[in-house]
């Protein structure tokens, strides 16, 4: 898949993107502090120095100089002065009488609990004086337990575990007392394109990368999570699902030299790599990080955050859990394919080595390619041929099932790095003759399959050849029929094309023709001119001087034709496939989108699977070990009669008593209900 590139304007929506680990970062720096604080404080280390991913805003703690706390003093950000979404103004506390064993008589804190909180939406408690919580315990299905221990508990009211905020009341939060969050990080290690782990150039070390989201009230990047419905034991799953479902919007982020926008625009990124909320029961590289008290801006003395932030490393990546719950995805592209066709000369192999900015096909007048030649951009140049290009194409893997063309398939790979050329793969195909030519393969069944599968097709038609080709025609029609939005049309080699007015005779006749077919009739056709720029323009120029000269000072020599002026459209095919880049960028988030809701709901319908299946399971147990335990009961009840009916009555007296050995004759010769009937007749 294509890497989108990171738009200003995008402040105030989702994003997930891929923070590396390790290399610069301008971002969610808000403190330097030698602790992990936790989800909504998670640090890591660049160069020997703590930097803060936070979820909490500095825009939102406007704390002046001179009610600043101390950054040693025990939460801090729940101290800002100004509480977030208000202006209401916290009492300032001094960092000496945070804690509530130090005694403060003076001590009057302002009451706010947030409007959205006292419209009792389904996610918050009542207010305090109409019903009766159980703090410090599990309620009905709140856990109102603290990852801290006990808390104080005073006038009805609970106590923040970490001392004095400057304010009561719940403000934002919903909960009294605790309210529990969970973040999960998701990581994996950045990789080549051979699978190979990604050093970093200082440190040599591996990069590590997690998924992130940039908040909307404050543009900061954050670790993604997830409030708590009651139970902090369902929040991980439900937070790490929520990953997975907004997961789509991706921005590649790199350190270095050159502008980020170019780099970003240059680099693919794989999104089938990224983890999901599978992972919470697929795969056992799942490590707790933090479990404790958030400072988080919104806490006050009556409600505070709590969370669990664990790390669930991927090392299998979307595909592979797709594939564990049953869901079938196909791995989006890292590069758009565009075909070229077009008759025989018509320019296809010298606009791909115009476009990479080297001679990688073969250009003549004879027919140079005879097979489809796929050119793309790598790390060293190389050919490969045959059975040696399906392997790098596995989606082109079909193209076995038409007789003789693996013989005739062909790769070039080369370092450049022109233009867009790194995110496209050029298809090069034969030229297309009408007559007595054989082709070793059914050519126009195999650019009809792919079509299929390419994102642009550049139909090359040239005004001093075959331009009316039928076989070239017969193609386009069909081609048209299922993905005309695919096809442009372009008059190539048009500097060679006489005059003006030649030009547009030849374009008028190939447009006739083109209207002629049922299917094209209908399509309003848009053929730019283009030609492959002169390298050797200036002394072309010097040669017309040189003739211009001659003429002047031999008067009887014939003045040379000069070259028609001719516009070139070439930078219109470029800016065409940049487009293409760009859509097929839009439609693989959208189809991704889609991919990341169906995997979100089989694992939701997995996870139901498995609650069922292991409540099945506890009661098959229970009722096995029941089982069990009666075929135990049952010899050994039986054995007992043996063996007391073998013992004499005297023994029986002996051991039971006179009274204890009738009951026990009654019950055995004539059951319960008899002895009772015997003992109350005595």
């Amino acid at each position: 898949m294509i890497s989108l590139l990171l738009r200003r304007n995008w402040i105030g929506r989702l994003h997930l993107t891929l923070t590396l680990f390790g290399l610069p970062c301008s971002v969610c720096i808000h403190a330097i502090r030698p602790s992990l604080s936790s989800s909504l404080s998670h640090c890591y280390m660049t160069s020997q120095i703590f930097r803060s991913i936070t979820t909490s805003c500095p825009k939102l703690n406007k704390t002046s100089d001179q009610t600043m706390p101390s950054l040693a003093a025990p939460h801090v950000k729940a101290r800002c002065q100004e509480y977030p979404g208000s202006k209401v103004k916290r009492l300032l506390v001094p960092d000496d009488k945070v804690g509530w064993s130090r005694r403060w008589p003076e001590y009057r804190p302002v009451g706010y609990t947030a409007p959205s909180v006292l419209n009792k939406p389904v996610w918050a408690d009542p207010d305090i004086g109409s019903f009766s919580p159980k703090f410090n315990t599990l309620d009905g299905a709140v856990d109102r337990t603290s990852f801290e221990g006990c808390y104080k508990v005073e006038n009805g009211m609970p106590l923040n575990p970490c001392g004095r905020t400057g304010l009561t009341g719940r403000g934002l939060l919903g909960r009294w007392g605790p309210n529990h969050a969970a973040d999960p990080i998701v990581t994996r290690w950045k990789e080549d394109s051979k699978k190979g782990k990604v050093l970093h150039p200082v440190s040599k070390r591996p990069i590590l990368q997690f998924v992130s989201i940039k908040r909307k009230d404050c543009g900061q990047w954050a670790i993604p999570g997830v409030g708590d419905g009651g139970s902090r034991g369902a929040s991980l799953p439900h937070a790490a699902a929520g990953v997975l479902r907004r997961g789509v919007k991706l921005v590649g982020r790199f350190g270095g030299g050159e502008s980020q926008n170019s780099r970003a625009h240059q680099k693919t990124f794989q999104f089938y790599r990224l983890s999901g909320s599978a992972t919470f029961t697929l795969s056992p590289t799942r490590r707790q990080v933090f479990k404790g008290y958030v400072d988080d801006p919104r806490n006050t003395d009556n409600a505070w955050m709590e969370t669990v932030a664990v790390n669930f490393h991927d090392e299998s990546g979307l595909i592979s859990i797709a594939e564990s719950v049953g869901v079938k995805l196909l791995p989006p592209r890292k590069k758009i394919t565009v075909m070229l066709i077009g008759n025989h000369s018509a320019g296809k192999s010298s606009f791909i080595n115009w476009y990479v900015e080297e001679h990688i096909q073969r250009t003549g007048v004879a027919i140079e390619t005879q097979g489809f030649s796929f050119v793309t951009s790598g790390r060293k140049r190389e050919s490969l041929t045959g059975n040696a290009t399906l392997h790098l194409y596995p989606h082109f893997k079909p193209l076995q099932e038409f007789k003789g063309v693996s013989e005739y398939l062909s790769t070039e790979i080369c370092t450049s790095r022109q233009k867009r050329f790194s995110l496209v793969t050029f298809v090069d195909s034969p030229g297309l003759v009408d007559g007595d030519m054989k082709y070793p393969f059914d050519v126009d069944e195999v650019i009809l399959w792919l079509g299929d599968l390419c994102d642009l097709i550049l139909v090359f038609f040239d005004p001093m050849g075959q331009a009316l080709c039928k076989r070239t025609l017969n193609i386009v029609e069909s081609l048209n029929e299922t993905h005309g939005d695919r096809l442009r049309f372009y008059l190539s080699k048009a500097d060679e094309a006489g005059g003006e007015s030649d030009r547009q005779r030849v374009m008028m006749q190939i447009v006739q023709e083109l209207c002629k077919r049922p299917g094209l009739n209908k399509c309003g056709f848009d053929m730019p001119t283009i030609y492959i720029p002169n390298p050797n323009k200036v002394r072309d120029l010097l040669v017309q001087l040189f003739s211009l000269v001659t003429v002047l000072l031999q008067p009887s020599a014939s003045v040379p034709p000069q070259p028609s002026r001719c516009v070139n459209q070439i930078e219109e095919v470029c800016r065409t496939v940049e487009k293409t880049i760009n859509q097929t960028v839009q439609n693989t988030l959208n189809s991704l989108e889609k991919d990341c809701e169906l995997i979100g709901d089989a694992i939701t319908e997995t996870l139901a699977s498995d609650r069922l299946t292991s409540s099945a399971n506890r009661r098959a147990r229970c009722k096995s070990c029941f089982l069990t335990l009666l075929g135990f009961c049952v010899p050994l009840a039986l054995m007992a009669l043996l063996v007391l009916g073998a013992m004499s009555q005297e023994l029986l007296e002996a051991l039971l008593g006179r009274e204890g050995t009738e009951t026990l004759s009654l019950y055995l010769v004539s059951g319960p209900a008899s002895a009772r009937r015997g003992e109350g007749g005595r």
